[in-house]
């Protein structure tokens, strides 16, 4: 089942769980409010940049992803200002890519509006792209939550 806009995590012994709520747990901020990283990622990506999200929640850093911004509803006219103000108030960016990011007008875009601020960026487990996009060649690959972790402290 994906997840769906103010839904949030729940950690129930090592596993997580869903649950809805009105009350985001402290690692999943709303777009008005500073966070350490913005979760760039392709719809059909969903799980991967969740159970990221969830990670990083483990690790202390307060990660922004939409999914979990129940600031948001789908169809939002405002969505793109949103994630405007969610860009500019992150400190890295980290963008899951796979197959499905090929098929994503979000992520170069997301990508884009960062680019004048000099905003750190890493790309999360690059899979079977032949070659990447030349937007996401240069970037540093990240190929699991530890090694995010530590990339995002070492650029906040």
């Amino acid at each position: 089942m994906p997840v769906t806009y103010g839904r949030n995590l729940t950690r129930v012994g090592r596993a997580t769980s869903l649950r809805t709520t009105t009350v985001l747990e402290k690692a999943y901020v709303p777009h008005s409010a500073k966070s350490d990283v913005f979760l760039s990622y392709q719809r059909r990506d969903e799980n991967v940049a969740v159970g990221l999200a969830a990670a990083l929640d483990t690790a202390n850093f307060n990660v922004y992803i939409d999914v979990h911004d129940d600031t948001l509803s789908p169809g939002d006219r405002n969505l793109e200002s949103a994630l405007l103000t969610a860009i500019a108030n992150s400190d890295t960016m980290v963008i899951i890519v796979s197959d499905n990011t090929q098929m994503s007008w979000w992520v170069p875009w997301e990508i884009g509006v960062s680019t004048p601020s000099n905003k750190p960026k890493a790309m999360y487990k690059p899979r079977a792209l032949n070659p990447l996009p030349d937007y996401l060649a240069k970037l540093r690959r990240l190929e699991n939550a530890g090694e995010a972790s530590r990339w995002i402290n070492a650029n906040i």
